[in-house]
């Protein structure tokens, strides 16, 4: 029998367990309050199935379990609600003889909650401080793991007694030896799955721009409505190159594909075991995503968005495990610190803003590592997808302001009904219905911001493949200031948003690849600062064709059978009253 590494601590025979100091916790130095589920327990057990079965006979309710790996023993652990007939308070529990561990749930109800692990973790201002933080951590009743793989002063303890994780955590903050605490809440930051199984959707684009078989069904590059995100055009003026690197911090990204044949990095590492080279977990998510960013241009299925990027793989399976949000940090320092200039993260903690006030201080200390340290000191760009639990966002993609946050269009402009927005959210980019890489060399549609991201993240690789130098903030701030006014939304100045009008559904808009890179200096002399064709009150009746560089339209629209299209060398912007009546035509290229 595999059992759990962690000892059992007996007190007159049974566990007993403390709850003081577990209704807050320690963010940046200030009290945050959690609200504690009344019923629901995390309880860590040495053996899975033999004391499932005797948890069920007592009479507890099991709300979740899993097992997770850690220096080659496997552990389990369980929800369960105490309070049923045969389980009338915690004390029935701990006459359980290989239960290890039992420690309070964040949540308000039987479906919201999250759990707080046996671990936390400890940010030590100076290394040689740390051999004391560890007698003050054994004084508490909480042993030391190890330092976390590539967060630098970032280290992970584990309650061995019979106080809560939380309440040790606190005490030790308490005693000001230590720099931050962050509990091991085990968010769950699963990706939302929608794979259109049996769907087939094939985009409208009016050309060709490469001879991959199913570029037609991949509205998102291209789309005959204009609702893109200028694909072919920006291909005009890069593809990428393999010297600007896009890490994928996903279920791994399955290297036996031919899409990947030119451009897979053999540099890669697995975040959940803190070793390379990545693995590829069940989920076909991470290919997925890693299709949608750099899938390359050889004839047989798709194209990426920019087809020539290097792409790294950052593996982890995402699912709900102690120490996932330490194991993400340690995957987010790793790509920064092995060359990735664009960091992907199509995950989040699914609806977490109804868990309550929740943030991982090692996972943010990550993030903000790579935006401020990552390539040589410019800033990693790190894309985060903005959820899909509308209204809500997902955690963390509300954390930072220097991520580019991104929401899902549908090919008709409109928000995707689940994606999530709010004052955090940027820009959108397609991800409904979105043909891209899976197993065994096929494609398969899947929908979701997790699909929007990526395609960010790939402009971001594409921008930097023209302008190596420029910083995090530039890069931002081309994708940024260059979107597209789409959807029929009310977009307006709004402080603290300084790259043109927004809207809280739609951010600055839908992403413009052609418009960013013409920003970033590529494709001629246009620029946003170029003086812009304006148009207003226009109607056009008859076939037209525009060409220059920035174009604006106001109250215009297109009737009559007639088709209008735009080459742009820099930006087009649609006003929310600009429309083409039925029959008509708009094409931007």
């Amino acid at each position: 029998m595999k059992t759990l590494y962690v000892a059992v601590f007996f007190l007159a025979g049974m566990l007993t367990f403390s709850y003081a100091q577990d209704d807050f916790y320690y963010y940046h130095g200030e009290k945050k309050a959690i609200k504690l589920h009344p019923t629901l327990r995390y309880i860590a057990l040495e053996d899975s199935i033999q004391h499932m079965k005797t948890l069920l006979d007592m009479g507890a309710q099991i709300h979740e379990r899993g097992v997770y790996t850690t220096q080659e023993k496997e552990r389990y652990w369980v929800i369960v609600d105490i309070v049923k007939e045969n389980i009338k308070n915690i004390q029935q529990l701990t006459t359980l003889p290989n239960i290890s561990y039992i420690g309070p749930v964040v949540g308000v109800n039987d479906t919201s909650y999250v759990a707080i692990s046996q671990f936390f973790h400890i940010e030590v201002t100076l290394e040689s401080q740390l051999n004391q933080v560890i007698e003050l951590a054994k004084k508490n009743g909480a042993d030391y793991v190890g330092a976390i793989p590539y967060t630098n002063g970032w280290h992970t303890f584990e309650s061995k007694g019979s106080k809560s994780s939380l309440a040790i955590a606190n005490q030790l903050f308490e005693t000001e030896k230590i720099k931050e605490i962050s509990p091991d809440f085990m968010f769950d930051f699963a990706p939302f799955l929608n794979k259109m199984k049996d769907k087939r959707f094939f985009g409208n684009g009016t050309q060709t721009c490469t001879n991959d078989p199913q570029f037609p069904q991949q509205w998102g590059l291209q789309n005959s409505n204009g609702i893109d995100v200028k694909a072919c055009t920006a291909w005009g003026i890069t593809k990428g190159s393999l010297s600007t690197t896009v890490a994928v911090l996903d279920t791994g990204i399955d290297p036996t594909l031919t899409e990947f044949a030119t451009n897979l990095s053999s540099t890669s590492f697995d975040a959940q075991s803190g070793t390379s080279p990545a693995v590829v977990y069940p989920s076909d998510h991470g290919t997925h995503v890693a299709g949608i960013i750099g899938a390359n241009q050889n004839a047989f299925l798709i194209s990426g968005i920019a087809p020539s990027v290097e792409l790294m793989a950052v593996s982890h399976s995402l699912a709900v495990i102690p120490n996932i949000s330490a194991q993400l940090a340690s995957g987010l320092n790793w790509a920064w610190q092995n060359g990735a200039d664009v960091i992907n993260n199509s995950w989040g903690d699914q609806g977490g803003a109804f868990y309550g006030n929740l943030q991982s201080a090692v996972l943010e200390s990550a993030i903000n590592s790579a935006q401020n340290s990552g390539r040589g000191g410019l800033g990693t760009i790190v894309v985060f997808a903005s959820g899909n639990y509308a209204p809500v966002m997902d955690y963390p993609a509300t954390y930072s302001p220097n991520s580019l946050t991104v929401g899902s269009i549908t090919s008709s402009g409109s928000r995707s009904s689940s994606s999530g927005y709010g004052a955090a959210l940027d820009v959108v980019a397609p991800g409904s219905n979105i043909l891209s890489t899976t197993f065994s060399n096929t494609t398969t549609y899947k929908s979701g911001t997790s699909m929007a991201a990526p395609f960010t993240s790939g402009l971001a690789g594409l921008i930097l493949s023209i302008q190596p130098t420029l910083t995090r903030l530039q890069v931002n701030n081309f994708i940024e200031s260059t979107a597209q006014k789409v959807g029929g939304y009310s977009y307006t100045a709004t402080a603290g948003r300084p790259n043109g009008t927004w809207n809280n559904q739609m951010g600055y808009g839908l992403i413009n690849a052609h418009a960013a890179l013409v920003a970033a200096g590529g494709g001629g002399t246009c620029t946003p600062s170029t003086p812009p064709t304006v148009i207003n009150g226009t109607n056009y009746t008859s076939n037209t064709a525009l060409n220059g560089c920035n174009f604006e339209f106001t109250n215009s629209n297109v009737t009559n059978n007639a088709s209008l299209t735009v080459n742009a060398n820099g930006y087009v912007l649609l006003a929310s009253d600009f429309s083409v009546v039925a029959g008509s035509s708009l094409t931007v290229q």
